[in-house]
């Protein structure tokens, strides 16, 4: 297992273990249930398992338990260096339903987005994150659709296009439209 997991992958499906043993799926579960008490193996979900000889960030993770998704919210706000707080809890948008994950690595919140919001996203590593500007609306639509308001006022604006923020918030509700447009203005 050694020789296996060392020049493996970060993440394994039971499926893929099988593979490479040769072993049952019944065997294989027993065997992970083994690597997992000897601290090779990680368990990230449901027949999911994370090489403990090869580690990866909890967006990398992210991506793989819950597809498809983008990383959002305080995670792509601190990334682009509009907040300057590291977010406890990593957030990612999907057009699937609403989920949260605990995991070795840390939670991940999954919040549902209607699927013609799901867009403005690139692939930065081994993850998909939002641009700037959509993860700036998506935190604005995601606050007030959960009753939250949310508040802007330490966030640094220089980090923001404005011509895009004005282009994508085209495509949000109202209500959003209403709250960003005293930020818009003042950028």
């Amino acid at each position: 297992w050694l020789k296996i997991l060392r020049g493996g992958r970060p993440v394994y499906y039971l499926a893929d273990l099988c593979k490479l043993s040769g072993l049952s799926v019944d065997s294989m579960r027993r065997a992970a249930q083994r690597l997992v008490g000897q601290g090779l193996l990680h368990k990230a979900g449901k027949e999911i398992y994370l090489n403990a000889l090869m580690p990866m960030g909890i967006e990398e993770l992210a991506v793989i338990l819950y597809r498809p998704c983008y990383i959002l919210m305080e995670s792509a706000l601190f990334y682009h260096g509009i907040i300057t707080q590291a977010p406890f809890v990593n957030t990612c948008v999907t057009p699937r339903a609403t989920r949260n994950m605990i995991t070795p690595l840390g939670e991940i919140i999954y919040q549902h987005i209607k699927p013609t919001l799901y867009f403005g996203y690139k692939k930065s590593g081994g993850f998909f994150l939002a641009e700037a500007e959509k993860a700036a609306l998506d935190f604005v639509y995601l606050n007030l659709q959960n009753g939250h308001r949310p508040h802007l006022d330490e966030w640094d604006w220089t980090q923001l296009s404005l011509k895009r923020l004005k282009h994508y918030a085209k495509k949000y509700p109202q209500s959003v439209k209403t709250f960003m447009l005293p930020y818009l203005k003042n950028s």
